[in-house]
Formats: structure tokens, sequence, C-alpha cells
């Protein structure tokens, strides 16, 4: 009997599993889409946000009746505009245009020529509406230098007015920009000929193509 017990021990001893301890990596569970942590985004996505330039073309209607009679085939208006951000949504705003248009003299029909420069400076308000979609809204003064030509003489006058515009910013791509705008400028300048003073300032519809820095 002792002997069948010294042999169960020593069996057990050379071929029985000793005890050890399982070492078990942890595994990741998986995490839903839900859990997943969500990376913050900057609020301009990389789109240039600090100064705008753009080159504007557009359609002026002039407020004065007169000149809309005398100047009737259309009028174009190109402007060169740039936005500095000073505290945002601020801007500074400056923009320099020409305007010039052919016309004639009722009664008579006699030929006239009318070309102007009018240089704004104002504060732009741009607020983003998504990351490749912005609103903005303009506000100032306008200096307006104009010179006409009629058969008999040529004027020359200037003076210092206001406009307000609005439009929105289309992202074309991180800095290139379309922009549709509307606006609106009023100052009054004298010209004899066509009936004392008139509202050389107007509606203006356009477009424009800009870089976003």
């Amino acid at each position: 009997m002792k002997k069948l017990i010294g042999l169960a021990l020593l069996t057990t001893t050379l071929f029985g599993d000793s005890p050890a301890e399982s070492i078990t990596e942890p595994v990741d569970a998986p995490v839903s889409p839900d859990q997943a942590p969500i990376e913050e985004e900057s609020s301009d996505h990389g789109y240039g946000s600090f100064a705008l330039t753009e080159f504007k073309m557009g359609y002026l209607r002039f407020g004065d009746r007169k000149l809309r009679h005398h100047y009737n085939k259309g009028v174009l208006d190109i402007q060169l505009t740039s936005s500095i951000c000073f505290w945002k949504p601020l801007y500074a705003y400056l923009g320099v245009e020409y305007i010039g248009c052919d016309g004639r003299l009722h009664p008579g029909h006699q030929k006239i020529q009318l070309r102007m420069v009018p240089v704004s400076l104002g504060v732009q308000y741009i607020q983003p509406i998504t990351f490749d979609l912005k609103y903005y809204l303009t506000a100032g003064a306008r200096y307006f230098f104009a010179h006409q030509w009629t058969p008999s003489k040529s004027l020359t006058r200037n003076g210092v007015g206001g406009f307000a515009n609005t439009g929105f910013l289309y992202y074309l791509n991180p800095n290139v920009v379309f922009d549709f705008f509307g606006e609106y400028s009023y100052k009054k300048l004298h010209f004899q000929k066509m009936g004392g003073s008139l509202q050389v300032g107007g509606l203006i519809l356009g477009a424009a193509i800009g870089y976003f820095w």
C-alpha cells in the first residue's frame, strides 16, 4: 500500500501540470462609433480669413432719373477692393472704382461722356455661415471724382458721399472666393448742362473673384 501511494506521488510529480498563473494581455474592447473620440475642428477649417482682395464687376443704375435718361445704354462699374481684419469679425475696407459711360443730351442728341473714380473707405462685417460660405455687410464714406465731356465744354466735380454693400463669399478652394454682391451709393454733384445737382451714385449688382489670405 505504501508502495502504491509513493508511486502515485512520484507519477504526479513527474507528469502532472504544475499550477501556474495564466497571464493574459489586455484586449482593447471594440469602440462603437458613438463612443469614438471626436477631433476638435477649428472654426476656419484652414480657410483664409485675415485679408481679402477682390476684383469686382457690376452694372450701375444711376439713382437720378436724368442720368438714367441720358446714359441709357448701361453703365459698367469696375472695382478693386481690399479688406483687412483688425478685430474679428470686423475688417477695414478700402476700394477704388472706375465708372465710364457714354450717352446723349436731349434734345439735340449731342454726344456726352462721363468718367468717375470713386474711392471708398469703410468698415466691413464678415460672418461665417458654413466653413465655405460667408456673409458680409459694409458701410462707409465714398469720395467721388467725376469728369464729364460735352460738345461745348468739360466739367470736373468731386465730393464725399456714402455707400453700403452686402453679399456672400463662397470658397472655391481654401483661398479663392466667388462673391455675388449688391451695393448702393449716394452723392449729389452739380452739372449745369444737365439740370443742376444730380445723384451720381446708385444701385450696383455684380459679381467678383477674390483671394482670401
